[in-house]
């Protein structure tokens, strides 16, 4: 599925467009405030789909690389890192990373740093080539962190795997994703102490998720362990729609049943894949949106899950119908912040979009 996925998608996104026009700036509602409005003539790094985009409390902004730019039927691959604060964009001008796409990252608190790994590097004249080397974005230098990596094991090649920092177990999680040699992968890695390994199943009884790309994943400080949606399983499976949790090396399997959209309706965003997803510490839950629900087709809508519950939001206003759309938290402003992602039929977007708890807005 996920190479058909993506040569369709390629086959129709010749046709470009332009964001939708419009700015707007929020009060402060449910414990965020939205961030100043850069004005119609901003500048910043262009639309982007499958970037990375992680918060460094050490540099009070959003970290920015990767991703691939898409406008006028011509595909980019962008090798500049970008940082993202008080709405405003600053082009950091370091030496990095080799350009890629469908990379993942995590803010690592114990390496003080943005944590990267994986992708897929940009070749429109060829196939997609993935890569297996990890990166360190701290005090605002990259580092190649592969030749410093004890041990002779590391995850395979890989791109479209998903991420998150597990704060109770104290190491950088990941999972799945496409195997260059496979076609996906069900494993489990973590990385610590210059090291990546998999973890050992501390349950008494031992569940794994189905293999899958394009997976939502996020630390719940709520209930303590890592939340992962979602993803597509695959060439003959459609996108998936379980929630599982992670803690001490062992995966558990929450899922429930789906539900509708409703301002207080308890369900499942259904079938999801390449879904933004981040904790809000203002409303103490996970905040996911956007996505593919189906082949071709793509939702702008919002979900949130608290205390083991999904709840869809009904919204004012939103985004486009997006996939690959990344977003963080930003403690300064107290927003959620979604950047970049590709619409059906359209250019990668270059603006971002700030919510609030209730309406999504232009900043």
């Amino acid at each position: 599925m996920r190479q058909a996925l993506l040569l369709g998608l390629i086959a129709v996104l010749l046709v470009s467009g332009l964001p939708m026009g419009g700015s707007g700036v929020a009060p402060l509602l449910g414990g965020h405030a939205i961030l100043s409005t850069v004005g119609q003539n901003h500048t910043g790094p262009g639309g982007r789909a499958a970037p990375i985009f992680v918060y460094d409390p050490p540099a009070r902004g959003a970290i920015l690389f990767g991703g691939t730019t898409w406008s006028n039927g011509v595909v980019g691959c962008p090798t500049t890192t970008w940082e993202f604060s008080s709405g405003r964009w600053a082009n950091l001008n370091v030496t990095g990373p080799r350009c890629r796409n469908e990379a993942v990252a995590t803010y690592d608190p114990a390496l003080g740093g943005v944590l990267m790994y994986g992708g897929s590097g940009c070749r429109p004249a060829g196939p997609l080539t993935g890569c297996n080397d990890t990166w360190l974005f701290a005090n605002g230098t990259w580092t190649n962190l592969t030749p410093r990596i004890s041990g002779i094991r590391s995850p395979p090649v890989n791109y479209g795997m998903s991420m998150a920092y597990d704060t109770r177990d104290g190491y950088a999680l990941l999972f799945g994703g496409t195997i260059t040699s496979t076609p996906i992968s069900n494993e489990t890695w973590a990385f610590r102490n210059n090291t990546w390994f998999q973890p050992k199943c501390g349950a008494a009884r031992c569940a794994t998720p189905h293999a899958r790309a394009g997976a939502s994943m996020a630390f719940d400080p709520a209930i303590g362990h890592v939340v992962m949606y979602g993803g597509e399983g695959g060439y003959d499976s459609m996108v998936l729609n379980d929630t599982w949790w992670y803690a001490n090396g062992s995966w558990f399997n929450k899922t429930v049943p789906s539900g509708p959209v409703a301002p207080h309706g308890h369900g499942a965003p259904g079938g999801l894949a390449y879904a933004a997803m981040t904790w809000d510490p203002a409303c103490q839950c996970v905040v996911v949106f956007g996505g593919l629900n189906g082949i071709f087709t793509m939702t702008n809508r919002t979900w949130e899950y608290k205390s083991g519950v999904w709840v869809g939001v009904h919204v004012a206003a939103n985004p486009r119908h997006l996939w690959t759309p990344a977003v963080v938290y930003m403690p300064g402003p107290r927003a959620v912040v979604l950047w970049g992602g590709q619409p059906l039929l359209k250019s990668t977007v270059s603006r971002p979009w700030a919510f609030n708890g209730t309406t999504w807005y232009r900043v």
